[in-house]
This record gives C-alpha cells, structure tokens and sequence, in this order.
C-alpha cells in the first residue's frame, strides 16, 4: 500500500466520526493538491481558475519540486489573492510532491488537481456538495476536453477549444499577468 493511502486510510481513522458521522458537515475546508514541476503558464491558467471558484472555503497547497522556469513568480503572483501555500524542494518527483502536499494540507477534504488542468468554476462545489449529500463517496473526476497542446517550450498553442473558453471568460487572462 502507498504512503499516501496509508496516510489517508490513517486520517479517516482519525475523524471518523466527523467525516462518517450521521451528521452533515457544513462549510468543510477544503485542501486542494498540487504538485507542479517546469510548467509555470500552464499554472497560471490553472490558479486563475481557481480565483474564479464559487466555493471559497479553500487551500492550495502547491509543491514546486525543483522548477526552473519562472513557476515561483507565478506562485507569488497568487499570494493574498485566495489561501495558496507554497513549498519549494529539489525534483523528487510527482509522488513525494503529493506527499509533501499532504503533509502540509489543513483541510477536511483533499482534492488532488494537477497544475495543467483547468478548473471550471464550480469544480470545489460539486466535490463539497457530493461529499455532503454522501458522507462516504469518494469523488473522482477527469478532464472533459483538451484546450492546450503541450510544448517543452511552454508555448500555449492556441486552438479553436481556447479561443472559445477565452470568449466566454473575458477577464480570464487578464488576470495575473506578470
């Protein structure tokens, strides 16, 4: 078994009745996994996305494992915007970046998304809402379409999916530039 189910199976034994109790949880905070590595404007997009959640009970926990492109100053651009936490450590990998997450993670209810992937705008509320309607679910999602194509230059290529999600979010990327 991984560390990482270990430590959630642990966790669960801990809040037991909290989070499999009769009763309902109201307003859970929400602690949001995110390892990242080389894919500063990926990021961006993907932070911005967040700012615009309906739900605003939230952490990003965010693990910079050993970039070197410009992922801190993406990261520092965020700050006092919503709660993002931010750690820095030499490229060890995806794994012990969600592990290191985890360890610094305050929330009641861990959603794991990965710093290329786009969150629409109610994304928190539907896993809070599941969560809430059925105490012992676990919420598992997936993407619904591609809008980027991935460059190791980190060049976004634009294809008619963005220009259309861009259409119907105006201020989208206007947001956070540097």
């Amino acid at each position: 078994m991984t560390r990482c189910a270990l430590r959630f199976l642990s966790f669960l034994e801990k809040n037991r009745r909290s989070v499999f109790g009769k009763k309902k949880v109201t307003g859970p905070s929400v602690s949001v996994i995110m390892p990242t590595y080389n894919k500063a404007e990926y990021l961006r997009l993907t932070l911005t996305g967040f700012d615009m959640q309906t739900y605003t009970s939230f952490e990003i926990v965010i693990v910079d494992d050993g970039s070197t492109d410009h992922t801190r100053d993406v990261i520092e651009s965020f700050a006092g915007i919503f709660n993002i936490r931010a750690l820095h450590q030499p490229n060890m990998g995806r794994s012990a970046s969600r592990n290191a997450a985890l360890d610094a993670a305050t929330g009641h209810i861990w959603v794991f998304n990965d710093d290329d992937r786009i969150p629409d705008a109610d994304f928190l509320q539907a896993h809070v809402t599941c969560l809430n309607d059925t105490p012992n679910a676990i919420s598992i999602g997936s993407k619904q379409e591609v809008i980027t194509i991935f460059d190791p230059m980190m060049r976004l290529l634009w294809d008619q999916n963005i220009r259309d999600f861009v259409r119907r979010n105006p201020t989208f990327l206007n947001r956070h530039r540097e």
